[in-house]
């Protein structure tokens, strides 16, 4: 029986994924994975939440804020003081993060390993099939990339992990109607690297023992700016739907 880890950050990509891994699989054999690294857009993990707890999905986040405190001079994807970019086709964006998606698929094999699992899924998406446009953009969600990495996999001869990444050939436009047609809710996802947040109001949570935790919820609302927000906006648009998250988030 095949058991796959899919690396869930909570975005589109990974959210319309899982849906397809646990219609493909069976949920009682797909293991979702997030990644906590100081990102700006932790909102994600929140949907991610939300998401498992809705399709009943073994959910597991790991801690890799070492990554963030790394690149935090770098990388305007984390919590830091690099501006977030606009979206450009002519220069590497600084929301690249050094290696993440080399350092996130490492860890999913160390994790798909102790559990057993044999396939490990990314929502990677090139979106872009023209090599010139690429080498200015993020060289880790390429064909080459993904052949790379199914090359290091393949060298483990006890366990052997076969990596997939079905996405990767195709577009926004194509992915967000895939997620159609396995009626994923797309208020449950979000894609955006710098969010507008604002105090939203306050919630009781009820303790078993009688008592009540007090919760100061947030709206989350998307820059419209970055290269997430341009490229969503505009696969949303040749859809011929309306985005969901851009009235906002409350979490």
């Amino acid at each position: 029986m095949d058991k796959v880890v899919v690396s869930f950050s909570g975005g589109l990509d990974s959210t319309i994924l899982l849906y397809k891994m646990v219609r493909d699989y069976g949920v009682e054999n797909v293991y979702a994975l997030s990644f906590f690294y100081n990102q700006r857009h932790n909102i994600e993990l929140l949907q991610a939440k939300r998401t498992t707890k809705t399709l009943k999905v073994s959910h597991t986040i790991i801690d890799i804020s070492f990554l963030g405190a790394m690149v935090a001079g770098v990388s305007s994807m984390v919590i830091g003081n690099i501006e977030t970019p606009g979206f450009s086709e002519k220069d590497m964006p600084s929301s690249y993060v050094p290696f993440r998606n080399g350092i996130l698929t490492m860890i999913s094999a160390s994790f798909a390993e102790s559990i057993g699992a044999n396939i490990i899924a990314l929502g990677l998406n090139m979106d872009q099939p023209d090599e010139e446009i690429i080498k200015y953009r993020y060289w880790d969600i390429t064909p080459k990339f993904f052949e790379a990495m199914s090359a290091v996999l393949k060298l483990n001869t006890t366990h052997p992990l076969q990596f997939i990444a079905p996405f990767l050939l195709l577009s926004k436009v194509e992915e967000i109607q895939l997620g159609q047609e396995l009626k994923v809710p797309y208020k449950d996802t979000f894609t955006c690297y710098n969010p507008l947040i604002e105090e939203y109001g306050t919630t009781y949570e009820p303790e078993s023992a009688g008592g009540y935790n007090r919760h100061i919820t947030h709206r989350y609302t998307p820059c419209g700016v970055c290269p997430s927000c341009f490229e969503r906006a505009e696969s949303f648009r040749k859809v011929g739907l309306t985005d969901p998250i851009l009235e906002g988030v409350i979490a």
